[in-house]
């Protein structure tokens, strides 16, 4: 919908600054990066993969001698489907595998954790130039998130870039997130 290309398209690439809050009292918030690309199939599918790397510290206490620094980095890879309800309302469903890293000094926690997820959710272009979106993850990993209920705006700035805001609340951390999404126009790209 729109004069411009749709909001609502499946082959991009995004990058954000993300901060984490986890709710580990022995852990204070963190600082990271994220990337994510997605590819159109034909028809109605697509893939898409992501990144995300926190590097952040905790306070000092009884049982640890220094701050308990510490780094969290997640990939994701899978694919889905979606169904355009209207031209600007879609249900999308997408599965894949998550695998989660955590390395904390100082407090003696680490795991490595895997799973797969599965993730419903719905994507709305609200104006030409506004879409917003909300999805929950659900995984089966044991020590990372394995419920996120996440929020996102994504505001076109140019015809094919868009900044974007956004929130997520899991079982074990929150985040917040702000961000650059960049997709070809179709014409360019068959």
């Amino acid at each position: 919908g729109g004069s411009g290309p749709s909001l609502l398209n499946y082959k991009y690439a995004e990058v954000f600054y993300r901060y984490t809050d986890p709710k580990d009292s022995l852990l204070q918030g963190s600082h990271g990066l994220g990337a994510a690309l997605v590819m159109d199939l034909p028809t109605i599918f697509f893939l898409k993969g992501t990144f995300t790397w926190n590097s952040g510290s905790g306070e000092k206490n009884a049982r640890a001698a220094a701050n308990a620094d510490y780094n969290l980095s997640t990939i994701t890879v899978g694919g889905g489907a979606y169904m355009p309800i209207t031209n600007k309302l879609h249900f999308v469903g997408e599965a894949g595998l998550v695998y989660a890293n955590f390395q904390a000094d100082g407090i003696n926690k680490s795991y490595t954790d895997g799973g797969i997820y599965i993730r419903p959710s719905l994507r709305y272009q609200a104006l030409d130039w506004l879409e917003l979106q909300a999805g929950v993850t659900v995984a089966s990993t044991d020590d990372y998130d394995s419920k996120i209920f996440d929020v996102l705006g994504y505001f076109r700035v140019f015809p094919m870039f868009d900044l974007n805001i956004g929130a997520d609340f899991g079982d074990v951390s929150r985040g917040f997130r702000a961000g650059g999404r960049g997709s070809p126009s179709n014409s360019a790209f068959p």
